[in-house]
Formats: structure tokens, sequence, C-alpha cells
């Protein structure tokens, strides 16, 4: 069955917008996350977007079916969205080992977008000025959930311009799990609850049309 407008603008419609922005950082890169604006921008896209879901969970004449996908659609983009941003901006690698990790300057780590340093540059430089960072999707994706779980197992860091970014994720999804667990077990008591109730009233029906007919 197609969503109602209400469910299109409770559910669709944040997708919608945190999915544009998250297309736009892949995109643009650089560009876009280097004006600290557009990354104030999406956080508040994407907190408004989370909270818009949960909101219609507990919206009556939405289906329970469109604000779960919105709820779980939208926390799956966000973290998607922090991922493009680190993905531009490196990761710090803070393990013994870094495999394919990029080279970096300390000094260079506090710009928005560091460039890892070339091999003449490298022989040439002090090991002890050297740090090295991630730039691929997938540590960045990692990083990003690691973050937004709060779970932090301290083999990745965030690049100094990107620790108030960090931080901010790691809020927003401390609070996203905390009402997603709120929310679950609304729904499992809701549900328990009609269950019981709908086992009580066959039981009563039973009972009556026994009694019905010994009568």
């Amino acid at each position: 069955m197609l969503p109602t407008a209400r469910e299109f603008f409770y559910v669709l419609v944040p997708i919608i917008f945190n999915s544009g922005i998250f297309g736009l950082f892949m995109a643009f890169g650089p560009e876009v996350v280097e004006q600290s604006w557009t990354i104030f921008v999406a956080v508040i896209v994407m907190i408004g977007a989370a909270a818009s879901g949960f909101l219609a969970y507990f919206e009556d004449r939405i289906r329970n079916g469109y604000a779960w996908f919105g709820i779980f659609l939208n926390g799956l983009v966000g973290v998607l969205v922090f991922a493009s941003v680190y993905k531009v901006a490196g990761v710090v690698c803070a393990a013994p080992v870094c495999v394919g990790a990029d080279p970096v300057l300390i000094a260079d780590l506090a710009l928005q977008a560091p460039f890892a340093l070339s091999l003449d540059t490298l022989a040439n430089t002090p090991e002890h000025q050297i740090v090295k960072i991630y730039t691929d999707f997938p540590t960045a994706v990692y990083f990003a959930t690691v973050t937004f779980t709060t779970l932090g197992y301290g083999d990745l860091q965030p690049v100094p311009a990107m620790r108030l970014l960090a931080g901010v994720e790691a809020m927003i999804g401390y609070v996203y799990l905390g009402f997603l667990v709120g929310a679950a077990f609304h729904w499992a008591s809701n549900d328990q609850q009609e269950t019981v109730f709908s086992w009580k009233t066959l039981k009563v029906r039973v009972g009556r049309n026994f009694r019905g007919r010994d009568g």
C-alpha cells in the first residue's frame, strides 16, 4: 500500500534530504567538506531526520512499518554522511600496524583535508614528524560506525579538524540508540499486551460457546 501524505512527510522526506546530503558529500568531496557551514547543515538535517523517524513511531496515523523503516534507514544514512566527511578529512591510524594508510606530516593535520607525502618528501622527513591516515571509504565507514555506537576501539582517531564533529556524532548516536531501545521495548510491550488480550478474549468466547451448548 502506498504511503499516506503524513507518512511521506514524516518518513520519506527526511530520508530524501539525508540521502541528498550523502550524495553531495560523496560527489564533491573536499569542495563541500572544507566549508564548515555545510557540515553544520548536515548535522542539523541528520538530527531532524532521526527525530522525525521517532515521532512517526509515536504518531497513531502512521503505520509502524513505515516508522521503523524511517528510523533504521535514517540512522544508516546518517552514519554514511559522517563517513563521507571522514573520507575527505582522513582518519588517523593509532594502531601499531597501519596497512594501506598514507603518511602525512603532523603539522598538516590541522588542515581540513591533509595531503599524503610524496616519496621524496617522505624519505627526507624524520619519522617522529609523520603520522599515518586512512582516506578510503570502508575505513571511514568503520570509524563512523564505532563512533556513532560509542564503541571507540582506539585503533583510529579523528584528525584535529574533525574532533568536534566526532564528538557530536557520538552524542547523536548515544541519544539515537537510547531512543531506539526505548521504542523497541515500547513496541514489544504493546505487542505482548495485545497478544494477552486476544488470548483472554478467545478463552472468554470459547467458554461462552461451551456454556451455551450445555444450556
